[in-house]
């Protein structure tokens, strides 16, 4: 019995170490709608650029996780990271179109294009 405890607790802390990454720190927000309202009270105020600053004074100011547009993304920040994502290309990120915003799905909606 004991050798089934401490096989069954081994397995659980490998697993858990496998499962756990190394994110950002910063707020998912709600579900579903994670941050998407204080972007939204940001740019009615006229100052869209203070969702990322309040960010990057509260969390870091190189890099925070949020969620937005129902995908969960990490925001990068600065001249190191804007040399990291354009000389890196597709080595070390992936670039991609949320549901929502996907090129190819306004397409399908606008005939014209």
């Amino acid at each position: 019995m004991a050798k089934f405890l401490l096989l069954g607790h081994s397995t659980y802390k490998i697993l858990l170490q496998w499962t756990q990454t190394s994110l950002p720190p910063g707020s998912f927000g709600w579900p579903t709608i994670g941050e998407f309202m204080d972007l939204q009270r940001t740019n009615r105020s006229g100052k869209p650029y203070e969702f990322t600053t309040e960010r990057m004074e509260r969390y870091n100011k190189h890099i925070f996780k949020t969620s937005l547009f129902g995908e969960k993304i990490a925001v990068l920040c600065g001249p190191a990271a804007n040399k990291l994502l354009f000389t890196s290309e597709t080595k070390l990120v992936q670039t991609f179109w949320p549901p929502s915003n996907n090129p190819k799905n306004n397409r399908k909606q606008n005939p014209r294009q």
